[in-house]
């Protein structure tokens, strides 16, 4: 009980703290990295999840500029690791927990170097499900070359003359192509892919294409969702088991990557608005 209670103050202050001590953000800070996660009382009480959730959330939260945050985090993710590689089914279980978090905040510098230290620690085995997801940041990062992409399965190509119809992604015309997964039945995807649509005409005008990859499993669902859209979408009706969806190690929707004509990676978009900005400052 003893211990019980200062941990769970320390979680439950976070928003107070933020938000109206940020004198005592250091020392809070400082609390959540001495929390040793391998420690079975932490996860008997219920409060597992609630301290990484909080620790990190505090970080995002703490009033620093960007770099600043990610730079914080790192030192956190460092300092939480330290005892969990000498607990190889706990350190599954924080880095699944924590990877989700970051993922969902859309935290992705985080992310990625969360993915990398995991990746590189020699010490433990990752479970097979969670290596291959953070295998996307080792595979997929920034300046790597992305894999080509054989349109196999129906594709509608609005704009394409029917005896020219790319084939494959380096058909693509453009300095640019902003490759796009989603799917009808993900809330987000359907906000998110017609605003990209809306911007089509200003991107393709300025040398980005735009092509989309459904990973709907229902052929009428998925015409009707793609059926205003001005850029070529693919869909082979396979979701998460799509040799595509595989290959670019798509574990969410919507999930972009923008790329050059020789499709080395460029940005990892969080958003259509992200690479509207990007268009609006680099492209020509």
């Amino acid at each position: 009980m003893r211990w019980f209670l200062p941990a769970r103050k320390l979680i439950s202050s976070v928003g107070v703290v933020a938000q109206y001590r940020p004198e005592e953000l250091p020392a809070t800070i400082a609390a959540f990295r001495k929390m040793d996660y391998t420690d079975a009382r932490l996860y008997k009480s219920g409060l597992f999840r609630d301290a990484i959730e909080s620790h990190f959330w505090l970080l995002e939260n703490s009033g620093r500029s960007l770099d600043s945050v990610y730079m914080e985090m790192e030192a956190s993710i460092d300092a939480m690791m330290v005892p969990l590689v000498k607990d190889e089914k706990k350190f599954n279980e924080v880095t699944d927990h924590l990877f989700d978090f970051l993922e969902r905040r859309s935290l992705f510098t985080a992310s990625e170097y969360l993915a990398l230290k995991v990746l590189n620690e020699g010490s433990c085995t990752i479970d097979s499900d969670l290596a291959r997801q953070l295998e996307t940041y080792r595979a997929m990062k920034k300046g790597n070359t992305a894999p080509d992409i054989l349109f196999t399965g129906e594709t509608s190509a609005p704009g394409y003359a029917a005896n020219k119809i790319p084939e494959k992604l380096s058909d693509i015309p453009g300095r640019y192509t902003v490759v796009v997964f989603g799917a009808s039945w993900c809330p987000k995807c359907t906000e998110e892919i017609p605003e990209i649509a809306s911007f089509y005409n200003k991107w393709k005008s300025k040398g980005v294409e735009v092509v989309y990859i459904s990973l709907d499993t229902d052929k009428a669902s998925h015409q009707n969702f793609i059926r205003d859209f001005p850029f070529l979408s693919t869909c082979d009706y396979q979701k998460w088991e799509s040799k595509i969806t595989k290959d670019y190690y798509v574990f969410g929707t919507p999930t972009l990557y923008l790329l050059d004509a020789a499709r080395k990676i460029l940005l990892r978009p969080i958003s259509a608005k992200q690479v509207d900005a990007w268009v609006n400052t680099r492209a020509e």
